[in-house]
């Protein structure tokens, strides 16, 4: 490094105890009050167009929480059309395998009708816990947390940062991509299931017959490539928050037989050959409210919420590889 050059410099001082790090106890610290109270501030209609003041307001609570955590904040713009998007990344370096990365990701705009607390303030607040909870701790990978701008106007945001912005070098290992993640009922009938979907997936198929149909699950949805991801998700969720009823998912190839498992920002990074997971309630074919005014935290199901970011969270942490450590860092220009 050439530290004659102008800039700012940081750097961070890790001290580790070679100790085991007791993931549940970080997985207990996942608070549903917090993501309550964090969603009644993030929903609105969040649109470039219809809502541009909140969508400034919401850049600006992920944008503070990354710098007060200490990560390393970048926002990332890009074009479409006329319009400047903002991906919000904040990042943690890993002490010992920087260049592996994992990320948790969730688009923060809304449709430009919907207050968007489902979709996909749900996703917001989950990832923004996620970020909040592990990045007080050292990993030896890299942790990485993504809002990601103009999925509703076709993943826009998820598209750029894929062609654009992973550097040369680095491996992204996995991503949860967070989807609509607050959405939940045990009432029969509240799940709908797409188009062909028995074909693809028949043993999921009949388990949701069997339960007549209730939208009680989260949905896994992986690709051919990112199979071993999946697993270890679902073991880690298994594991931590064993209550968490759980369907998996795995498209062929990279899902264009299964188009309506395609819809958000995990696709992009399917179609460059990395692992990724879409988690999510089931959007339009279990809530009713998708892109629409009545999509308002009052719908939505907290406890469900709280597990699947609690599940999320220790799959996150197992893979990173966390450290029982504390860290410090000091800048200079």
């Amino acid at each position: 490094l050439n530290f004659s050059a102008p800039g700012k410099y940081t750097f961070r001082v890790v001290a580790d105890d070679k100790q085991v790090f007791d993931i549940q106890s970080l997985v207990n610290e996942v608070d549903s009050n917090r993501l309550r109270s964090d969603l009644v501030f993030i929903q609105g209609i969040r649109h470039f167009s219809t809502g541009l003041a909140h969508l400034n307001e919401a850049r600006d609570s992920i944008r503070n929480l990354f710098q007060s955590a200490g990560l390393f904040f970048e926002n990332q713009t890009f074009q479409f059309s006329s319009i400047t998007g903002q991906n919000l990344i904040g990042s943690f370096p890993g002490t010992s395998s920087a260049e592996k990365v994992l990320i948790v990701d969730a688009h923060y705009d809304s449709d430009d009708n919907a207050p968007g607390a489902d979709d996909n303030g749900s996703g917001t607040v989950g990832m923004m816990e996620i970020a909040r909870l592990l990045s007080r701790y050292p990993s030896k990978k890299t942790q990485r947390y993504i809002g990601f701008d103009l999925e509703e106007s076709g993943l826009k945001g998820s598209i750029d940062y894929v062609t654009n912005d992973i550097p040369a070098g680095e491996q992204v290992e996995g991503v949860f991509n967070f989807e609509m993640i607050g959405y939940w009922s045990d009432q029969p009938n509240t799940q709908i299931l797409p188009p062909g979907f028995g074909f693809f997936f028949p043993v999921q198929s009949q388990a949701v017959a069997d339960n007549q149909y209730r939208g009680d699950f989260l949905t896994n949805v992986s690709n051919t490539n990112s199979h071993a991801f999946s697993l270890q998700f679902t073991a880690a969720a298994q594991q931590f928050v064993p209550e968490l009823k759980i369907i998996s998912l795995e498209v062929p190839g990279n899902g264009t037989q299964v188009a309506d498992l395609r819809r958000s920002d995990h696709a992009p990074f399917w179609d460059s050959g990395r692992n990724a997971l879409m988690l999510t309630d089931g959007a339009d074919f279990r809530n009713d409210c998708y892109h629409d005014p009545c999509d308002t935290l009052e719908r939505l199901n907290f406890t469900f919420m709280f597990q699947v970011v609690k599940a999320t969270l220790a799959a996150m942490a197992q893979m990173v590889e966390i450290q029982h450590a504390d860290w410090a860092s000091a800048s200079f220009e």
